[in-house]
């Protein structure tokens, strides 16, 4: 299963595997929009509890409760607990609170989230097996751009002008590998011309030192030296 990121730019061969992953972060959401819903029925099927002693310690600490509506409420309070923005402490910006109904806004909040992104998702895999039937050609690749695991903005380019470093991104991309992994892969990826650079020169070297023992000349014989002085003798 993907693990959904903030921001993402990933790397594809074809719209098919674009759309493949697409596949799976929406199987993500469905399984992650299941669990808070089950969460958020456990909550509310609840007792009530008694908030009024941490409610003391936050205003111990200095704590005061919001005024008016929370910041980022959404108008109209569509959803069943929403508008508990009056139990809310405000610390600097940040919302803190006891109440059980705010804990239930949360959840509300979360499976609403999941359902908007589940939505788009849905309709983002619609309009690539649309592009994919009016066919962008076959030697391409494409990055795309994800906003919370949703595909937001598409590059084409021709396959030949990625760089390596970046096929090799791809390739894990897709196939879902760690991080870890894949900042392994490209650092073996960046030594590897290194160690191809070092190697011819290295044999270079051994045939350097090689070169005077086999292409020393050989020294005269004393013998011939001998004969050659005895002659004008004879």
């Amino acid at each position: 299963m993907n693990k959904v990121f903030p921001v993402e730019i990933r790397y594809f061969r074809t719209l098919s595997d674009v759309g493949a992953y697409v596949d799976k972060e929406i199987t993500w959401y469905e399984s992650f929009l299941k669990d808070y819903n089950e969460s958020l029925g456990t909550l509310l099927r609840e007792q009530g509890g008694n908030p009024e002693e941490l409610e003391k310690q936050l205003r111990e600490k200095g704590l005061a409760k919001q005024a008016g509506g929370k910041k980022g409420e959404k108008k109209g309070g569509k959803k069943k607990g929403a508008a508990a923005s009056d139990e809310w402490f405000n610390y600097k910006g940040l919302m803190v609170s006891a109440e059980k109904q705010c804990k239930a806004e949360i959840f509300f909040e979360a499976v609403d989230k999941f359902k908007t992104n589940l939505e788009r998702l849905k309709e983002m895999k619609g309009l690539l097996d649309e592009l994919q039937k009016i066919g962008l050609g076959s030697d391409t690749v494409y990055s795309v751009y994800f906003l919370e695991g949703v595909p937001e903005k598409v590059i084409i380019e021709p396959s030949g002008k990625i760089p390596d470093k970046f096929k090799l991104d791809m390739f894990l991309s897709t196939s879902m590998e760690s991080i870890a992994a894949m900042q392994e892969a490209l650092k073996r990826q960046e030594n590897a011309p290194k160690e191809e650079a070092e190697k011819p020169t290295e044999q270079k070297a051994d045939d350097t030192k090689e070169a005077p023992a086999a292409t020393q000349p050989e020294q005269p014989k004393p013998e011939k030296k001998q004969e050659t002085a005895s002659n004008p003798q004879k």
